[in-house]
């Protein structure tokens, strides 16, 4: 998956399990397979009108500009409807991180996704700020946004999805996000400024 040439083979659709949509479109813009591409699953996923109800489902935009991303580096054509796709999707991950304020697993692959599609200039300072804060003590990051402290660790806490009474811990995939988004910065830094 290194190697930018390699393109799995993926078999017919009615072979493969059971899975979320954005997985089929992993699938397809990893492999840019023509068979795979012409399905009803992947066509409706290059809309940007794909995830109507985006705040019931935190990470379906943000999922779908990996996709989209994906599709980009593996050059599976389609590129004006790629183009325009992440540009409309981007505002829209503008639009959840100004409303939605919980910090955690779907905020930071939020963040991700538009440094990664190159909007870093739509990157508020604050975004960055709350990542950081939000780091636990160990280094990493997991996806609570406490809101009360019960005692003894524990926390109540708001999740992308629904609230959770737990004691904080490193959850592998909010801390990879969050030290690839981190690992970023640096380098659009020197071209492009984070937005105030």
């Amino acid at each position: 998956m290194f190697d930018e040439l390699y393109r799995p083979r993926i078999p017919d659709l009615l072979l493969l399990p059971k899975m979320a949509d954005y997985q089929y479109f992993f699938l397809y813009s990893l492999s840019c397979d023509a068979n795979l591409g012409s399905e009803p699953v992947i066509q409706k996923q290059l809309s940007p009108d794909f995830c109507s109800l985006h705040y019931i489902h935190p990470r379906c935009v943000t999922h779908q500009l990996m996709g989209l991303r994906f599709m980009q580096r593996y050059q599976c054509g389609y590129n004006d409807t790629v183009n325009t796709t992440i540009a409309e999707l981007q505002e829209v991950v503008v639009s959840e991180l100004t409303w939605d304020f919980r910090v955690g697993d779907a905020y930071i692959q939020r963040v991700l996704m538009l440094v990664d599609t190159g909007a870093v200039h739509k990157v508020k300072h604050v975004w960055l700020k709350n990542i950081l804060e939000a780091q636990n003590s160990d280094g990493s990051w997991d996806d609570l946004h406490p809101v009360i402290n019960l005692g003894d660790g524990k926390v109540l806490a708001l999740t992308s999805t629904l609230p959770k009474i737990k004691r904080p811990h490193a959850d592998f995939h909010a801390t990879a996000q969050a030290i690839w988004l981190l690992s970023m910065l640096p380098a659009n830094s020197k071209h492009q400024e984070v937005s105030d």
